[in-house]
């Protein structure tokens, strides 16, 4: 295949892609199911809920903040370190 298929004719384009003005035949769109699959995105594995919690404390701020309320606590500015 070459060139930019905006720049080619219809017809070029379609003899390159093995097809008609119509679409695929039935039997064309068997074979080539067969060849390559579906058309279709894999799913992503799903995480866990308590994956989902955890990776929120991977961020730079949430970590700073928990650090600042535990020095509140141990301080014992209890309820800046519950505002915190």
């Amino acid at each position: 295949m070459d060139g930019w298929h905006h720049a080619q004719t219809a017809a070029k384009v379609l003899k390159e892609q093995e097809s008609g003005a119509n679409g695929l035949t039935e039997e064309e769109a068997s074979r080539r199911l067969e060849k390559h699959g579906k058309n279709a995105l894999k799913e992503a594995p799903r995480e866990s809920p308590l994956t989902m919690f955890l990776g929120q404390f991977k961020d730079f701020m949430i970590l700073l903040l928990l650090a600042a309320a535990a020095v509140s606590a141990a301080l014992g500015e209890t309820i800046d370190a519950a505002a915190i």
